[in-house]
């Protein structure tokens, strides 16, 4: 390190505990955590910049921008500043100046006597390497300096660094400035190359090897959207790979040395003295085929049953106290974001090849752009579908496996997905795919699924009625319809899902798997997504992959009734009498169901899928999903309903869904946006006379007794809803107004006397003590537990009880 004292390099061994002692803690996971963030966005610039590169130059350095984005993360968590290596696209001085290091450390390890003498030799190469130390620790004081004026400046909430916590005990004693300018020099000088190269070694590993890249691929599109660090650690495989890549192309294979302390040690029965500098190397341990079989092949498998000896021979970043500290990045991201370009090239790639094909075997055929497009594609589909099904397997597995009776699949490709049918459900099968050079593998595949005896392969597009027709696929012939990843590609797509949905049968399912166009909150990403719909459709047999195939949310504003009301009548309907139902039909108990009162469901605070991107007044369509079904969940009821995402929807919450109902909405009664009911649920207006189950039940009568004059008023309504209303308005602005606590417990009591006396007229199935707590929250946003009701001596108990939560 060009005599610079750092963890890397102090020999004495006290000293460097010490100093390992004081780096630990900005390596732990917790603080790992916190610069998670910083080396995300970095990394996601780097392949923005490779993509970039691809486009104007056809190919990519990836060693380069590796390197880039290494240099800027380590100065980023070092110094609280990147090199501007990722946005400049170039090496700037301190590049050039680390780059001669590395030869230097090579001297120095292999001719240490050497090198100690050429210091006072005045040789050029020496003396440039002395000038570039001189010049990195001039930019490392300048760094560090603008750290500690940015901390100065905002004292509260510096930006994290790995070294935050020494610059604040710098002045303690602990370490000093030059010290941590040493230290983070050292992380730069001994992370950046390294990194760098293993990742380059790992994607031309990958690519090499297609089964590995297969599975690798395949276990990472099972990470969620937004997943961490974490999440990537507990892939077996993806560390696996990294483990095999490190095996074979170590970050330090060539020799470190290391001295052997006074008067000296004994090792493998030698005697070493003291001072004797003693070399272990990476390249021939790794290599080492009594414990790696095959040492030679690149076999990331070889790590899912790793022994002892396995892990004591890996030495990728050095042995002992003195291996590195390392945090690996997801590298899904990586490989997610490198498919499309590859992809593109790939086909442009096969499309010379595919027309210089039919230009030598069907001349005639050589500028018919409708057969070199089938012709295309099917070469590209051969190579692709299977990665492409291997990546969608987990969405497409269990909605395959419901599909039944007759069943009609649009686009089926060569097959890949047929093993997830259930033959035993099926009684007839129609594929439906106009590409004829797949449908060899296609038969096969579906000879595999022993699907055969019920299969026709039907030779033409979706838009060809007359063909399917004369199949005998008519309106509502058919049980279930699949189209998975095909909607992207058909003419005229509302037009065919029109058609499609009229071959359905009463009752029939449509199975669907599509991606989306990308959120409008991401413009760069929707940008890129444009450009490269310029040829996707063309190379990619029609997709358009920026088509809005399947998201359907949408703010209110742009919403219309029946929209609102196909869904939230069925959902509210439908969990009030899943709830009679099962009190009516189970001979016991039903305990889960009444966990805090006596409905049946559970309403998301979180939206999930696409609606997690919509705008913040958008309706979420799925707002209650039945606790019956979530008790039926693998992880259990328990498990399923945590409150930070989901409330139980007792009566309170049931009659505020009622309440709001889109099913109610009136010209004269404008959606209010600050209230989060109305937002979820639709309009504040009283409910619909119609003769449901709820409109008839007594529990709810209050809901067409409060608004809505000439309406009629419910069983047990009168003035006494309207009472109640005005007594809250009261006691609210009293407090508003700051009125003194013997007012307050006064208005109170009036209010709470209704309020009681109403629920006791309600059903005997009802609680008064859980009743009259949830009124008090949804009402007066006042906690009271069902003990405090219930232990209250008098009214004027409680009501005092609820004046002083008020006032808090």
């Amino acid at each position: 390190m060009n005599g610079v004292k750092n963890l890397f390099s102090i020999r004495d061994p006290k000293e460097h505990n010490m100093r390992r002692r004081l780096l630990a803690p900005p390596m732990s996971e917790s603080s790992l955590k916190t610069v998670e963030p910083v080396i995300q966005a970095l990394a996601q610039l780097t392949i923005h910049r490779m993509r970039e590169e691809m486009d104007k130059r056809g190919a990519a350095d990836i060693f380069k921008w590796w390197m880039f984005m290494t240099m800027d993360i380590i100065a980023e968590l070092s110094f609280g500043t990147t090199f501007g290596l990722l946005k400049q696209g170039e090496k700037n001085q301190y590049v050039m100046d680390l780059e001669k290091i590395p030869a230097f450390g090579t001297y120095r390890s292999a001719f240490p006597n050497l090198v100690e003498t050429a210091r006072i030799l005045p040789l050029p190469f020496f003396r440039d390497i002395a000038q570039a130390g001189r010049r990195m620790r001039g930019y490392a004081d300048e760094c560090i300096n603008s750290y500690r004026r940015l901390v100065s400046g905002e004292p509260s909430s510096p930006k994290p660094t790995l070294f935050a916590k020494l610059f604040e005990d710098a002045g303690h004693g602990v370490l000093t400035h030059d010290e941590i300018r040493n230290e983070a020099q050292g992380y730069i000088i001994a992370g950046s190359d390294t990194t760098a190269t293993t990742l380059t070694y790992l994607v031309w590993s990958v690519c090499q090897h297609g089964e590995v890249q297969q599975t690798l691929v395949e276990e990472l599109a099972a990470l969620p959207d937004q997943f961490g660090n974490d999440d990537a650690k507990r892939l077996p495989y993806l560390n696996q790979v990294i483990n095999e890549t490190l095996r074979l192309y170590a970050a330090t294979p060539s020799g470190l040395p290391r001295t052997v302390p006074d008067p000296g040690v004994k090792l493998a029965g030698h005697w070493i003295p003291g001072g004797v500098t003693v070399t272990t190397q990476a390249y021939s341990l790794h290599r080492d085929s009594s414990v790696f079989p095959q040492s030679g092949r690149f076999n990331p498998s070889r790590w899912s049953k790793s022994t002892p000896k396995m892990k004591d021979a890996l030495m990728a970043f050095g042995g002992g106290s003195r291996n590195m500290t390392c945090l690996i990045y997801p590298l899904n991201r990586i490989i997610d974001l490198f498919v499309p370009s590859f992809m593109v090239v790939t086909g442009i790639v096969f499309g010379v090849f595919t027309f210089l094909e039919v230009l030598a075997t069907e001349r005639s055929l050589a500028f018919n752009f409708k057969h070199w497009h089938a012709q295309q594609f099917t070469r590209l589909w051969k190579t692709f579908g299977p990665l492409g099904s291997n990546i969608l397997r987990p969405t497409i597995s269990p909605l395959a496996a419901v599909a039944n009776g007759v069943v009609l699949d649009i686009g089926p490709g060569d097959g890949q997905y047929l093993a997830h049918y259930q033959s035993e459900n099926i009684i007839k099968l129609y594929l439906v795919e106009p590409c004829v050079g797949l449908h060899k593998r296609l038969r096969e595949n579906v000879k595999k699924a022993g699907l055969e005896d019920v299969t026709t392969i039907i030779d033409c597009g979706i838009q060809n009625v007359n063909v399917l027709y004369d199949h005998g696929i008519t309106p509502a012939s058919v049980d279930t319809i699949a189209t998975f990843s095909v909607l992207c590609s058909v003419p005229n797509p509302e037009e065919t899902c029109r058609f499609l949905y009229s071959l359905l049968k009463p009752g029939g399912q449509w199975v669907i798997v599509e991606h989306v166009i990308v959120d409008l909150k991401f413009p760069l990403a929707r940008w890129i997504q444009g450009m490269f719909e310029v040829v996707w459709p063309t190379l990619m047999g029609g997709c358009n992959i920026n088509r809005d195939s399947g998201s359907y949310d949408t703010s209110y504003e742009s919403m219309t009734r029946d929209q609102y009301q196909n869904t939230i009548y069925a959902k509210v309907e439908g969990t009030w009498n899943l709830h009679n139902a099962t009190q009516e039909l189970l001979e016991q108990p039903l305990v889960f169901f009444t966990m805090l009162s006596s409905t049946s469901g559970v309403a998301g605070r979180v939206a999930g899928g696409s609606a997690r991107a919509c705008v913040p007044n958008s309706v979420d369509l799925g707002l209650i999903e039945d606790v019956g079904y979530v008790a039926d969940d693998e992880t259990g009821l328990d498990a399923k309903i945590n409150r930070a995402h989901w409330i139980p929807i007792n009566e309170s919450m049931l009659r505020r869904i009622f309440t709001y109902s889109v099913l109610q909405q009136d010209r004269l009664s404008p959606l209010n946006k600050v209230s989060s009911a109305q937002l979820v649920t639709g309009i504040a207006y009283p409910y619909l006379q119609d003769g449901s189950d709820t409109s008839l039940n007594p529990r709810f009568s209050h809901l067409w007794s409060f608004r809505g004059a000439g309406r009629k008023r419910g069983a047990h309504g009168g003035s006494g809803s309207d009472d109640i209303d005005q007594g809250v308005r009261a006691l609210q602005s009293l407090h508003k107004s700051g009125a003194d606590t013997a007012s307050l417990t006064k208005a109170c009591i009036q209010v709470i006397c209704l309020q009681f006396a109403r629920i006791l007229r309600l059903s005997e199935e009802v609680e008064p003590g859980v009743e009259l707590r949830n009124w008090v929250r949804h009402k007066l946003d006042v906690t009271l537990s069902t003990l405090d009701i219930v232990n209250a001596a008098s009214l004027l108990a409680l009501a005092e009880k609820i004046v002083s939560k008020l006032s808090s």
